[in-house]
């Protein structure tokens, strides 16, 4: 183990090809451990000071400022004794399987985990994953048990994460990307042919296919089977009754269908029929075009009913309104006021009859005359008191 700067390591050139960058909480997380605890595990180098496993804790130091990591240094030759691989086979054996290992949930970019897989058996020579010698020496090549146990996962799960290589490149690219779930792509859609994994892709595009539920996509597989089958058994029928004619006179078959097919009546239903259409798609853009300025309206009157002079002009309304209402309710106890004089006034005229009324009596219509007497006095002041107010309004406005 040696001190090395990080100014002079280099990023291996197929990284990125296998895994992907911590990003978020956890990268956060991950620079806090190595700012308290430094690198603790040491980054992996080739003797030409090529990152083969570590180019996270590499980053992170870049990130705090750290300028040197321990690292070990292997070297790496040209070819291989025993399976006759070349260097850089060796060096990508080592970064793929280390850094599966060194995460300890493998590879959660299941598209780059299948790409991984790929490449092992490439390097290790599985092909069927029986028990076979190299074509260089007498060396045994891995079985793809072996890789399954090798990368920590099932045979199952190896065979899962390989039937997402037979996605074509776009459908691939929304797996990496994690639009499509992994589970859903190789259990249903690498199934497909290449021509109705295209048709699906074109059909939804990458919005329509993002996260969408399984039984969802299988619903658009079926759809698309069944139109294909529809459409086959059509160019079947067509193809049998070109067959069916070709024994006979091309200028008859020509008149009959001619006659038959395209008649005058039809022609005439066609035209009206496109006359129609025309009508309506006129009609159809007219009504849009009205639509589209009645909303314009509607946002117009929104901002205005938002406005200052709205505000002012309601302020006003609800002012005069109420005006009306107090002119109403004036001249109603205006009203009643005089009323109440006629239906008083003769009651002067029968003090001689006062002089004999119960002591009781006289006092309650003594205490009534009084509650009335201020009643009156009250609202002598009252309208004295907004008169003064007018008058001196109209005093300020006149000066």
């Amino acid at each position: 183990m040696q001190m090395i700067e990080i100014l002079k390591l280099k990023e291996h050139s197929r990284n990125k090809e296998f895994f992907d960058d911590i990003h978020g909480e956890k990268w956060d997380d991950f620079k806090k451990s190595i700012a308290r605890r430094g690198v603790v595990e040491g980054v992996v180098v080739t003797q030409d000071l090529i990152i083969v496993s570590g180019h996270q804790r590499v980053n992170a130091c870049r990130e705090l400022g750290i300028l040197t990591v321990p690292c070990r240094v292997n070297h790496y030759p040209d070819f291989d004794d025993q399976t006759g691989n070349p260097k850089e086979d060796l060096i990508l054996e080592d970064l793929i399987c280390t850094n599966i290992m060194q995460r300890g949930v493998g590879n959660v970019n299941p598209m780059k985990m299948a790409k991984c897989i790929q490449e092992l058996e490439r390097i290790y020579g599985i092909r069927n994953g029986g028990d076979r010698k190299s074509d260089a020496n007498n060396f045994n090549l891995k079985t793809q048990s072996e890789l399954a146990s090798e990368i920590g996962v099932s045979q199952q799960q190896l065979q899962n994460y390989k039937q997402l290589l037979n996605l074509i490149p776009d459908i691939q690219n929304l797996v990496e990307r994690n639009k499509i779930k992994g589970t859903v792509a190789y259990k249903i859609i690498a199934k497909l042919s290449d021509e109705e994994q295209q048709e699906l892709f074109d059909r939804l595009g990458e919005n329509g296919l993002s996260k969408k539920p399984s039984r969802e996509i299988e619903q658009q597989i079926e759809l698309y089977r069944k139109e294909k089958e529809e459409l086959e058994n059509k160019n079947k029928t067509l193809l049998d009754t070109i067959e069916s004619l070709k024994d006979k006179e091309p200028q008859i078959i020509h008149r009959e269908v001619v006659k038959e097919v395209v008649p005058e009546r039809i022609k005439t239903e066609i035209e009206t029929l496109k006359s129609k259409n025309n009508n309506y798609e006129k009609n159809l853009n007219a009504i849009q075009m009205s639509l589209s300025e009645t909303i314009e309206e509607k946002e117009r009157l929104e901002e205005y009913i938002k406005s200052e002079e709205y505000e002012l002009l309601e302020s006003k309304r609800k002012e005069e309104i109420l005006k009306s209402k107090t002119h109403v309710s004036m001249f109603e106890l205006q009203l009643k006021i005089q009323n109440f004089i006629k239906e008083a006034a003769p009651s002067l005229y029968l003090q001689g009859a006062m002089s004999f009324a119960d002591r009781g009596v006289k006092k309650e219509l003594l205490e009534s005359v009084k509650a009335l007497e201020e009643y009156t006095n009250n609202l002598i002041n009252f309208i004295d008191k907004d008169n003064t107010v007018v008058r001196t309004k109209n005093v300020i406005e006149i000066n």
